[in-house]
């Protein structure tokens, strides 16, 4: 659960009362929830005098307000729902009443998200003897979300850097001589207040780079890994990344596939393909690819495996498979 540290602050007959500061003794992560929209309506409801959205740190303040009553009515983001409210009704809103010269804080609602939800992905890629990949952040991202990211290279060789803050889950290469080698390096980061609009891994070597970034709120921000495996595949069409045995009910499992051809992918079934980037624009057997997937797993137990299958070009490849645990 977190909160929208709603603050009134309110002016009258030359008073200035607008506060600042709320949910005291909380982190920023375990306080805000920025973007919701939150009204300021008459005392029976009908009107909207006045709207704000939520910062980073879940506040909002009305100002200059004339002594009376007033409804303050919370408009949430999609996948939330409300565990808490002022008055308890859970109706999403609360009244206030204001006498002149008045300021009231801390008129604290709390929404919580049932399951894991996928919030965007961003993909880019890079030719043969470019040495840095450039992912934008996927849309949207908020505070607290958690990123995944998958970076595919060739050859297997290749040592990857990633950008500060980046950490890495699993570093798969396959040094097959059936094929062409290349490497699938995952990583996940937690976004903070304070985020780039993209990040740059660099390689010391590449003959082809692609990569791609998913975004996911609702994850535990502090342990946000269930479990996780990865494994080399021999040269083929189908990329299958291994099942792993969640702990947790409402994972979210995140798959990456990579191939060492330049290649569209059909996802495996029952999952939602997020970003399917290749390491130029005309298919062919020179070059590199990857996709992401996602699907959630309400109960917990075995994923299965997830059988991604490449468009054209056999060739060998590296499978992963990542579980994040809900809050």
């Amino acid at each position: 659960d977190r909160n929208i540290c709603l603050q009134d602050g309110h002016n009258h007959a030359g008073c200035n009362h607008a506060k600042t500061g709320c949910c005291y003794g909380y982190s920023p992560l375990e306080c805000g929830l920025q973007g919701f929209t939150v009204q300021l309506k008459n005392s029976a409801g009908t009107t909207v005098l006045a709207t704000q959205i939520t910062t980073a740190n879940g506040s909002y303040s009305f100002a200059n307000l004339s002594a009376g009553t007033y409804q303050v009515v919370i408009v949430p983001l999609p996948n939330y729902i409300q565990a808490s409210d002022p008055d308890y009704l859970l109706d999403g809103k609360t009244t206030v009443t204001l006498v002149s010269c008045q300021a009231k804080t801390c008129v604290n609602f709390t929404y919580q998200q049932p399951y894991i939800a996928f919030r965007a992905a961003a993909s880019g890629y890079a030719v043969s003897g470019v040495l840095s990949l450039t992912i934008n952040k996927p849309a949207g991202t908020q505070p607290g979300d958690v990123m995944v990211a998958a970076i595919a290279t060739r050859p297997s060789s290749a040592v990857n850097t990633p950008p500060a803050g980046w950490t890495l889950v699993r570093d798969l290469n396959n040094t097959s001589t059936s094929g062409n080698s290349s490497g699938l390096d995952v990583y996940y980061k937690v976004a903070g207040t304070s985020e780039p609009a993209s990040y740059k891994w660099t390689f010391n070597t590449s003959t082809g780079s692609a990569g791609g970034i998913q975004s996911f709120s609702g994850v535990d921000a502090l342990n946000p890994i269930d479990v996780e495996g990865g494994q080399n595949k021999s040269v083929a069409l189908s990329i299958t990344a291994p099942s792993v045995t969640t702990q947790y009910a409402n994972d979210m499992i995140v798959t990456s596939h990579e191939i060492a051809s330049l290649v569209g992918f059909t996802p495996p079934h029952g999952m939602t393909e997020a970003f399917d980037a290749m390491s130029g624009t005309v298919r062919g057997a020179v070059g590199v690819a990857v996709e992401g997937n996602y699907r959630l797993q309400k109960t917990a137990g075995a994923t299965g495996t997830a059988t991604a299958t490449a468009s054209n070009d056999a060739d060998t490849g590296n499978a992963d498979t990542l579980a994040l645990k809900s809050k």
